[in-house]
């Protein structure tokens, strides 16, 4: 098996860890910094009842997706400008190949899931979507533009840099397996939601995202970075065309 891409770029053992670290903890704690400057600055401008309502509305919760990814995104590409890394995405990100080769692995991405939701069905487990794809349904449906943006281009972005280039490159470098198995949970894990009143539809879900940490991981060690990029903004993205599809149907009955 062909597995020179996870040593791509050059980059060293401390710069993937750092950029796996930047990664994680910036969408944690840009998500509070962005929503502290927001509120503050909303309190400042509105008044009680208005502010309380921007707040809890998802015009707020879209505005600090939009940013905190935005940011991160920048400051990945600021920090890996000091390497050959965008420059030989840039010449090769939408090579016609590899488009192609993304799309082949996005139809085996989403037949692995379609089979898995069969085999749920089959046990008689009822899968509800969980709090990640329950909130970016409402957001796509009351943001359409801001959300292609963030859930389609920003964050399989952002994702992709901070759990494939940074920590399944670092830790591909010790073991094969380990990377494949301590990612795609991190990836996992990265999608539940802590604070949910389901617990057990949260964990029911939670397989479903490791599958496809699994899929992204083995993507990148076999064709790349640009390819299992792709792979992950074509996937959001048909995600966010299906969501569309059902609220247009919805509303039109």
């Amino acid at each position: 098996m062909n597995i020179k891409n996870v040593e791509m770029f050059g980059l060293s053992i401390p710069f993937r860890l750092r950029i796996f670290l930047v990664g994680s903890a910036g969408l944690i704690v840009l998500s509070i910094l962005v929503g502290i400057t927001f509120a503050t600055g909303a309190r400042l401008l509105l008044s009680v009842e208005d502010y309380n309502l921007l707040i809890s509305s998802n015009q707020f919760l879209v505005a600090i997706n939009f940013m905190t990814y935005f940011i991160l995104t920048m400051t990945f590409f600021l920090w890996l400008s000091k390497t050959t890394f965008l420059k030989n995405i840039f010449l090769s990100f939408f090579n016609i190949t590899k488009l192609k080769k993304a799309l082949v692995y996005f139809l085996i991405l989403y037949g692995m899931l379609i089979l898995a939701g069969i085999i749920y069905e089959t046990l008689g487990i009822v899968l509800e979507d969980n709090t990640n794809q329950d909130t970016i349904t409402q957001l796509t449906i009351a943001f359409p533009f801001l959300s292609i943006i963030t859930f389609v281009f920003l964050g399989p972005i952002a994702e992709e840099i901070t759990y494939r280039l940074g920590l399944f490159g670092l830790l591909h470098r010790y073991n094969r397996w380990i990377a494949f198995i301590l990612t795609a949970l991190v990836f996992g894990f990265i999608h539940f939601d802590y604070g949910s009143s389901n617990y057990v539809n949260e964990l029911l879900n939670m397989p479903l995202y490791i599958l496809a940490g699994v899929v992204f991981a083995y993507i990148y060690e076999r064709e790349g970075f640009e390819v299992a990029t792709l792979t992950h903004i074509i996937n959001n993205g048909f995600s966010i065309m299906i969501i569309w599809i059902i609220s247009w149907t919805s509303s039109s009955l």
